[in-house]
């Protein structure tokens, strides 16, 4: 389904003083530099004024060597160096300055914490059995108890931490999640396994797979409803990509007032794979000949990996290419989706935008139906036009999403159970 980029950990700000550690976990690292990678060398082209970098004499146009003894021939090295640090770490950079070897030796910064005028945000975490995660809360600046939505986010490795900074939220999570919180709801976001301040393994690691990423997000959950500041009777799920089908696990098993879908899925994976890849093909403009060459050859990696639960081989490799490790891949191929909706009787909004790449409306049709034949009337539709699977193209595309949704959760809240 979808990637998100991740977070820059080497942010070029002149940052404020933040804790080493934070809602019980140490936070991740910031250096303060802007990079520029080419022809094998990482030059820094800026140094933030006050950061980590700045106090450990890094310049401008300092080409990196190594990081803690590491080479680095790209920025995506050099940050990789830098994010298995925390705040407060020793750290050692090597520079070449004209001609010049220099060894730079210092302390890391803290990541900046997320800051709204209108509203409160909070850091804390939830032990999930292999390490405890980052979880992020926003809420209304009251001592009411408000509605509340748990956020989950797609397939990948990236972080939820620093969506929303100061300046008006450009993300459409960030986008959702303010306006959410600005309309009286309190949010929450689970961070990804080893991602952010999170520990446990990494999220490429097999032991991060699909029943992990659902242990963690139903462990948010379950926190998220014993906040003093929630109230427990109106707690709603919005969950994107892959998201729905964690969130149709966790439902499940865990009553929830709503749910919110977004560019999902409603079949089996291995059937939404194969359609996808034809519909991908051909809308990438290959000839029908190598896309039924291309497609067969797809069936039969697939079944291979998702069914007989073989490894990827070298043959297969480049078909089943994923953003996700394969126990998690294949956990996603034993997921029968169906008799998971059939247990989840609660009002469910559905998003599909036109523009999406990674899936298509037959999916999300499917998903409606199948959720109105077991609960009747349970299930809207919304198809938006021209909007990606990253909820994004244009400004009006998130808004959209917005509103509808906010429109959404009133209904649900004042019809009876």
């Amino acid at each position: 389904m979808t990637t998100r980029a991740a977070l820059f950990l080497t942010a070029l700000l002149a940052l404020p003083c933040v804790a080493d550690t934070v809602g019980g976990l140490r936070r991740a690292p910031s250096l303060g530099v802007a990079l520029n990678s080419s022809g094998g060398a990482v030059t820094i082209d800026a140094v933030g004024p006050g950061s980590a970098a700045a106090n450990m004499g890094l310049e401008r146009g300092d080409v990196v060597v190594s990081v803690d003894g590491v080479t680095v021939a790209d920025s995506a090295a050099f940050v990789a160096a830098v994010a298995r640090r925390r705040a407060g770490d020793a750290v050692t950079i090597v520079v070449k300055r004209g001609g010049a070897t220099l060894t730079k030796e210092g302390k890391l910064g803290a990541l900046p914490l997320e800051k709204q005028a209108a509203y409160d945000i909070e850091y804390g975490n939830v032990d999930t059995g292999a390490g405890r995660r980052r979880v992020i809360v926003t809420r209304p600046r009251d001592t009411a108890r408000h509605p509340a939505v748990l956020l989950i986010g797609g397939i990948g490795c990236y972080s939820l931490d620093g969506l929303l900074r100061p300046a008006e939220p450009r993300d459409p999570y960030a986008k959702i999640l303010d306006a959410l919180t600005r309309a009286g709801y309190v949010t929450m976001r689970v961070e990804k396994s080893g991602m952010g301040d999170s520990e446990g393994p990494p999220c490429s690691d097999p032991r991060s797979d699909f029943e992990a990423e659902v242990r963690g997000n139903a462990a948010g959950l379950a926190q998220l409803e014993s906040l003093d500041f929630v109230d427990r009777g109106n707690v709603f799920l919005f969950a994107h990509s892959i998201g729905p089908l964690v969130a149709a696990r966790i439902a499940a098993k865990h009553p929830v007032r709503g749910l919110v879908l977004a560019e999902t899925i409603g079949t089996g994976w291995l059937e939404y794979e194969l359609t996808n890849v034809r519909r991908q093909l051909l809308l990438s403009g290959a000839p029908y000949d190598e896309v039924d060459r291309r497609v067969r050859q797809h069936e039969i990696c697939a079944h291979r990996f998702f069914i007989e639960k073989q490894p990827a081989d070298k043959t297969c490799a480049g078909d089943l290419a994923a953003p996700a490790p394969s126990t998690y891949m294949q956990q996603l191929g034993s997921l029968d989706l169906a008799p998971l909706w059939k247990q989840i009787d609660a009002p469910v909004l559905i998003f599909y935008g036109t523009a999406d790449f990674v899936t298509d409306d037959y999916q999300h049709q499917y998903l409606t139906n199948m959720i109105n034949a077991f609960h009747p009337g349970r299930a809207t539709y919304v198809r938006i036009e021209g909007m990606d699977h990253g909820l994004t193209v244009a400004d009006a595309f998130a808004q959209r999403v917005v509103e509808e949704t906010l429109r959404f959760l009133e209904k649900a809240r004042s019809t009876p159970q």
